[in-house]
């Protein structure tokens, strides 16, 4: 639900908008959010998402950052 909290935010037509601060983040972050996003599209397949973590190798919660 957290990740849920995490992308509504990040796409909240508000935050969207802000389109100097998005193009401040590097490409690596950029790529994590649409990474993030798609396992959160996923997260409502249950089939899906428990293939996706029986395959996953190391931590299986989302990490942004370095």
């Amino acid at each position: 639900n957290s990740l849920k909290a995490i992308i509504f935010g990040l796409n909240y037509p508000a935050v969207k908008r802000l389109i100097k601060t998005w193009n401040k983040f590097t490409t690596d972050c950029q790529d994590y959010a649409i990474i993030i996003q798609n396992l959160s599209e996923i997260c409502e397949n249950n089939e899906e998402m428990d293939r996706i973590v029986r395959e996953a190798k190391g931590p299986c919660v989302p990490f942004i950052g370095k």
